[in-house]
């Protein structure tokens, strides 16, 4: 990472919250009998949760949008 410049500190960040967020997501899962919907029960989760799909939304629109190929419009008289 260091060679392409990326800084290293985000990645170790990520590593030990990914490993705590496996454990919440897990205790959470199993407290809900693995019904997802416990996520969506609460208004503040509902929010974060539909931010997070926005998000991703529009990150997809976007990329699909500067990958489309543009067309010329003639005009015919």
């Amino acid at each position: 990472m260091r060679k392409l410049g990326f800084p290293v500190a985000p990645m170790v960040l990520a590593s030990v919250l990914a490993q705590m967020l496996e454990t919440a997501l897990g205790q959470s899962l199993l407290i809900s009998q693995g019904s997802p919907l416990v996520f969506f029960t609460r208004p503040i989760s509902a929010v974060f949760m539909g931010l997070a799909l926005l998000s991703i939304g529009r990150g997809i629109w976007v990329l699909m949008r500067t990958e489309a190929p543009e067309v010329a419009v003639e005009d015919v008289a």
